[in-house]
């Protein structure tokens, strides 16, 4: 009987390792440069482990979301943009991409208001001014921007 018991015990202690382990590349994968289906499976693994603090699942969407954009998959890029901007509403980068993702959809005002965002929060970085320019080429008018452009 002791047997028994001292073999479910150290199954058990082999699989949570071994989960563990898995965990441990999916997370990996969904936090840095992965190919998109890739990024997609490890992404949604950590957002349905429920072991990452807020941040890091602001994060886990915001590079599925990528990763949808980049599978031409903008409604589920969408998608997971909003819940990382609803997690973590300062992350410039979340609206910058979920801008990203409204242009190549031709929802232009959608996109200036997001690129506007991105500016607005970090005015010192250069991402969201270089989108507002674009809107500017793209519609041949001209109009003030968060970041003052002209």
């Amino acid at each position: 009987m002791t047997r028994s018991i001292l073999a479910g015990v150290l199954s058990a202690a082999i699989g949570v390792s071994a989960l563990a382990q898995g965990y441990e590349e999916f997370s990996k994968r969904c936090f840095e440069n992965s190919s998109p289906d890739q990024t997609i499976e490890a992404c949604s693994v950590v957002i349905a482990g429920g072991h990452v603090g807020r941040k890091d699942l602001a994060t886990a969407f915001k590079n599925r979301g990528n990763a949808f954009d980049d599978k031409g998959q903008y409604d589920r890029a969408i998608e997971d943009y909003d819940h990382a901007i609803a997690i973590n509403p300062k992350d410039a980068d979340a609206f910058n991409n979920r801008g990203t993702t409204y242009r190549a959809m031709g929802q232009y005002g959608r996109a200036i208001q997001d690129y506007d965002r991105a500016l607005i929060l970090t005015p010192q970085e250069c991402h969201g001014s270089q989108q507002s320019v674009f809107w500017e080429g793209a519609d041949g008018s001209t109009r003030a921007g968060a970041g003052g452009l002209q």
